[in-house]
């Protein structure tokens, strides 16, 4: 019996399929969205324990996603997924209250 929910929203399918692998033998049901929007209409519908977001998106941004989920559940662990490592990102997200970060390839 899956306990929990993870929502994994990154617009590259093979990542979202990459990151799902990873969950396929814990006890953690695995939601996926190719769009903040979709991932957003997820959460109002599931109830999300973590989210892992990617931080550049078409659209709404991982950023702006942050900031729209934690106006929703402010406590929700979030760990963003991003090829860029400047450091200014990172601390802008972290400000923002990830729980942590990943490079990609992940």
């Amino acid at each position: 019996m899956k306990s929990s929910n993870i929502l994994i929203v990154d617009d590259e399918r093979s990542v979202i399929e990459a990151l799902k692998r990873s969950f396929l033998d814990d006890p953690y049901h695995v939601f996926t969205a190719e769009s903040a929007t979709e991932g957003l209409a997820i959460m109002s519908n599931h109830k999300i324990k973590v989210v892992i977001s990617d931080e550049m998106m078409p659209g709404m941004g991982g950023l702006q996603t942050l900031l729209e989920i934690k106006e929703i559940k402010p406590l929700l662990p979030i760990v963003m997924v991003t090829k860029n490592e400047t450091e200014s990102l990172m601390e802008d997200a972290i400000g923002k209250k990830i729980s942590d970060y990943l490079i990609k390839p992940v």
